[in-house]
């Protein structure tokens, strides 16, 4: 089983940048070079891109039996999709993903990256986020809950929802169990409210993405 590497560089510049305030002093120009040193000199090369927060390291062949947490490469998650195989595609990277299994933990590196993508939500780029996650969830053929912060109540009071990925039933479920759009004061009443749903299907672990 290989790695995930994880790219610090964004991280480690905005903390800089944070400690700084982004101020000092001026540097002092360099004297300016002859003009045929200027000429002659090569071009420079354009600052490398941004690293995606988690790509798969080099693996041997991946095969639609490899255990949950192998890496996979871009070009082959279509091709183990289609033989059964269920990879989780990460939604900051370049394609990379991760073998996953129906039913069992998801690999830390999964939810360490859905942390770091959605801080838990409770804002609205950080519920974009969540939404983001719960599809590349789907896509990778699982069913679970999601829980995390909805917007806060006009007080500025923390507010929890509880949604799921991949799981049926939903609608009919709402159609007699009021499901508030406005999430609830606490994380056991956001599961309470689903908890029909949650009993019927017992192989869905919650997801909490508000720790």
């Amino acid at each position: 089983m290989g790695t995930i590497r994880i790219a610090g560089g964004a991280i480690a510049l905005a903390a800089a940048l944070a400690l700084t305030g982004c101020s000092g002093t001026p540097a002092t120009p360099e004297p300016t070079a002859p003009a045929s040193a200027v000429t002659d000199a090569p071009a420079e090369t354009p600052a490398a891109t941004e690293a995606p927060l988690f790509e798969a390291a080099a693996e041997e062949p991946v095969t639609a039996a490899s255990p949950a947490g192998t890496n996979v490469q871009a070009e082959q998650v279509a091709d183990l999709r289609a033989q059964g195989a269920h990879v989780y595609v990460f939604p900051s990277g370049t394609g990379d993903g991760i073998v996953v299994n129906p039913g069992e933990a998801l690999p830390e590196v999964v939810l360490t990256e859905a942390k770091i993508l959605t801080s838990g939500g409770g804002t609205s780029a950080g519920i974009t986020q969540v939404q983001v996650v719960r599809q590349a969830l789907e896509d990778a053929g699982l069913q679970v809950w999601v829980l995390y912060r909805a917007l806060p109540a006009a007080d500025g009071a923390e507010r929890f929802v509880l949604r799921h990925a991949g799981l049926e039933g939903v609608r009919e479920y709402g159609q007699t169990h009021p499901i508030s759009a406005d999430g609830h004061a606490t994380r056991e009443g956001a599961i309470a409210e689903m908890q029909g749903l949650i009993d019927a299907n017992p192989a869905a672990p919650i997801i909490d993405l508000t720790v």
